[in-house]
């Protein structure tokens, strides 16, 4: 039963992997030809999020929890027809001016080119370390909920309470960004994290599992702005032409590989020790990553534009694109 479950995980993750990547880089692209804050499009994910969480808690709590995987199968069904509609004409615009006035560099090359930015390493170790934090979090509050008599309607709910407040973030995340900087508004993400799971390790300590709840107001930062600052980061980062694979390289570090090694490490530590044990492991390792990281801004870093790879050609940026 296990072995199908990996199997089943991994299929799934593998399939629905470059969608996001994809979608982000043309919405992307196309809230920057039509002026629009792309986080403002994003908040509506969020919005769907946190409006079918508590009503799955619910069905889980009444049918059991095949009603979860009909629930989310009925509603996959219904997304292909609005994913059909989805204009790729900005994106697909600005890679055909690229491939006409450049030589396209292999996926080999474009890591390298990314790489090669001592800038870019930071933030996606950066990235890689908050990563670890959101598959602890997402891998084994909900455990840890259920371990302190938590029903299913409060984990749902928490979902419900999480997207309500990623909502908002999503909505002044452009407001934030520019008020703080990006640098800044990453550290705020760090201490976001650090808050959120000095609560969980003092859980067990709380007179009432349902004060979780106002705990899961930090997810707004802890994902929100960690999301809409890191794809501002990417973008600036990214090279001409290399928009998708910035993203991906940003998203796979956070909700990839970051994400994965929580997990594993959050399930090694859980079966041996407990819940508040597996928050205290990854506080120290998000303590340990986020003063790293902070030294290495400091000590390395200099100002400096981003690395592009090497082409003669028109600068692409100011290219005129089609919005259709």
């Amino acid at each position: 039963m296990v072995s199908h479950i990996i199997v089943l995980v991994l299929i799934s993750g593998a399939t629905s992997a470059p969608c996001t990547t994809i979608l982000d880089s043309a919405c992307s692209a196309a809230c920057s030809v039509k002026g629009e804050a792309y986080a403002r499009q994003r908040m509506f994910g969020a919005i769907g999020w946190g409006t079918f969480s508590f009503i799955s808690g619910s069905c889980i709590d009444m049918f059991g929890i095949a009603a979860a995987f009909i629930l989310h199968g009925v509603l996959m069904v219904g997304t292909a027809g609005p994913t059909y509609k989805v204009d790729f004409g900005p994106l697909e615009g600005k890679l055909q001016a690229h491939r006409e006035h450049a030589a396209q560099p292999s996926f080999s090359e474009k890591i390298y080119i990314l790489w090669s930015n001592i800038d870019a390493r930071v933030f996606f170790f950066m990235t890689l370390i908050m990563g670890t934090a959101v598959g602890t979090i997402e891998g084994f509050l909900f455990l840890y909920i259920e371990d302190l008599g938590g029903s299913s309607a409060l984990m749902g709910l928490t979902l419900t309470v999480t997207c309500v407040s990623e909502t908002i973030v999503f909505y002044f995340s452009s407001h934030i960004i520019n008020f703080l900087g990006i640098s800044r508004s990453i550290h705020v993400c760090f201490l976001a994290f650090f808050v959120r799971l000095t609560a969980y390790v003092s859980m067990m300590y709380w007179p009432s599992v349902w004060f979780v709840l106002p705990v899961e107001l930090l997810h707004g930062l802890t994902f929100g702005l960690t999301w809409s600052v890191g794809t501002k980061k990417s973008q600036l980062l990214s090279p001409p032409g290399l928009e998708a694979t910035t993203q991906s390289v940003f998203q796979g570090c956070m909700f990839g590989l970051g994400y994965g090694l929580g997990g594993l490490l959050g399930g090694s530590v859980y079966s041996h020790v407990g819940a508040t044990a597996t928050f205290v492991v990854e506080l120290c390792i998000l303590s340990l990553g986020w003063i790293g990281s902070a030294w290495a801004e400091y000590m390395l870093l200099q100002p400096a534009a981003p690395l592009k790879p090497k082409y003669s050609g028109p600068d692409l940026n100011h290219i005129e694109l089609a919005t259709s």
